[in-house]
């Protein structure tokens, strides 16, 4: 699962450089042949943005939550040898 993540971050993040560069190209040709201002084109960017950013953080915060699902289980896996180093007389003998 590490891996898939390890990718998914950067990969969005170059489909979106990607679409942008794109419309940016057949936009800057529709301005110049007149069919759409450069008004038009940078509201059509913007709106682009509006939509793609809010779906890159919520798959950035799915990654970080299977992050976190993934360290509380580590956290827990200690906890429990504690307990068990705690129960043992040996570790009780020293804190008497």
């Amino acid at each position: 699962m590490a891996k898939i993540s390890a990718v998914l971050g950067p990969l969005i993040s170059l489909l979106l450089t990607a679409a942008i560069l794109v419309i940016l190209i057949y936009g800057s040709s529709r301005v110049s042949s007149g069919s759409i201002s450069i008004g038009a084109l940078m509201a059509f960017i913007l709106y682009i943005f509006n939509v793609a950013l809010p779906r890159i953080q919520l798959t950035t915060f799915l990654e970080d939550l299977q992050k976190a699902k993934g360290a509380s289980t580590g956290i827990a896996a200690l906890w429990r040898d504690e307990e068990e180093l705690t129960s043992s007389r040996k570790f009780v003998a020293i804190y008497k």
